[in-house]
């Protein structure tokens, strides 16, 4: 669903859900002056931001069954797409870390995890900073050296943290901060629709209106790798069914 930041405002997130149709594409937020791709930013001064340590260019989902949609819908609104979970997996999208915080008690070793990951990511950027990159690494090769098995533990040290989501275990399900509920999936960089678009949600009163601006069918990209020229079926549904 679309409309994180006015759950309640219709028009607002209608409009959000024409320009994803428009540009078939889910865009990741910017991170300094970059968006799309994969970005990430680490402070090193800094601790984690609201449980999260980690600046990061991603595209966030969520992966709800439609008869468990409602509360969702009263954090994040109405509008949304349905997409296939398989593709999305393909092209690199998976399930967040989920981390329970134990406010009550301090000592609940969960409660710092963010934070020692963290540290072990900081002493190997400040320890080793005059180190060349491995960009040139190739996927499931051993390192060759302790400067490249450093290289390799801090870049998949950030790419974990890009993936960790805290989350307050006390809270009530329908608490606007009880993340846990929402089966939070990211991929880095953006995401075409062509591919694994499946549905379109919104109130019945839209429904039609919706059908009319963005009629099917939807042509798979012939960029993709799965089945280029393959059209997708798409459905528009109401949210609620």
């Amino acid at each position: 669903m679309v409309g994180g930041r006015h759950p309640q405002d219709d028009e607002a997130n209608l409009a959000t859900l024409r320009a994803i149709l428009t540009s078939m594409e889910i865009r990741t937020n910017q991170v300094g002056e970059h968006a799309g791709g994969m970005t990430l930013s680490i402070n090193p001064v800094s601790g984690c931001i609201d449980g999260e340590p980690i600046a990061q260019t991603v595209t966030c989902y969520c992966d709800i069954p439609f008869d468990s949609l409602k509360l969702h819908t009263s954090k994040y609104g109405r509008f949304g797409v349905g997409l296939d979970r398989s593709i999305v997996a393909e092209w690199g999208g998976r399930p967040v870390i989920y981390i329970p915080h134990v406010s009550r008690n301090s000592t609940v070793g969960n409660n710092t995890f963010c934070e020692r990951v963290l540290t072990a990511w900081k002493g190997l950027h400040m320890l080793f900073p005059d180190r060349p990159s491995s960009s040139t690494r190739i996927e499931g090769v051993d390192p060759k050296s302790a400067m490249e098995a450093v290289d390799l533990a801090e870049s998949e040290l950030e790419k974990m943290l890009a993936f960790v989501k805290r989350f307050e275990v006390d809270l009530p399900i329908d608490h606007p901060q009880n993340y846990y509920m929402e089966r939070e999936w990211r991929k880095f960089g953006n995401l075409p629709l062509h591919m694994p678009l499946r549905e379109i949600i919104a109130p019945q009163d839209y429904i039609e209106v919706l059908r009319n601006e963005f009629p099917p069918p939807y042509t798979a990209s012939p960029i993709t790798q799965s089945a280029p020229g393959k059209t997708c079926h798409v459905t528009f549904r109401s949210v609620e069914e």
